[in-house]
């Protein structure tokens, strides 16, 4: 009997302590972080908020209306979804960008590349376009955003077709 209270006891005590590292949701209203170490199942992001992205772990990302999303690293494991009108930003920080508008798990594409810490990233993009719902296409809000070394190179380019003309 007594042994039996004590692995009751130390079972709870375990699984408390490891929810402390569980997944949970969180809603941005207002400008925030994501940064190593958060770990999100889904993330909303809503009303003028804006909202960086350096690195941890989240299943979903849903923007809205009026947000904007910069993503520098870290990893989405389900999907990116952005819906809304022209005030709704993606912008996506990195290099070596390839979009595959067929492969995925929701419709909308993979997104893979580098992030500028040159850590790889692929991000699944939601697409929607159910008979009478709303028409969400995610790859219509994202901004690729070379990071300064490719935009140098870019530049180098430039300068020497310019001198050889």
């Amino acid at each position: 009997m007594f042994r039996k209270k004590i692995l009751t006891i130390l079972t709870v005590v375990i699984l408390l302590g490891a929810c402390e590292t569980c997944a949970t949701n969180i809603t941005f209203f207002e400008d925030g972080v994501i940064q190593d170490g958060d770990v999100y199942d889904v993330v909303g992001i809503f009303d003028h908020a804006t909202v960086d992205m350096f690195g941890g772990n989240v299943g979903l990302i849903e923007a809205w209306n009026y947000s904007t999303v910069n993503l520098y690293g870290g990893i989405i494991s389900d999907y990116l979804l952005a819906y809304g009108d022209d005030s709704l930003t993606v912008n996506i920080y990195g290099y070596g960008f390839e979009y595959d508008p067929l492969a995925g798990d929701y419709r909308g594409g993979q997104l893979t590349g580098f992030w500028v810490d040159d850590t790889p990233f692929s991000i699944d993009l939601y697409y929607d376009d159910t008979p009478g719902g709303p028409f969400i296409d995610t790859w219509s809000y994202i901004t690729l955003i070379p990071e300064p070394a490719t935009i140098l190179l870019f530049g180098l380019g430039a300068l020497i077709l310019k001198a050889r003309i």
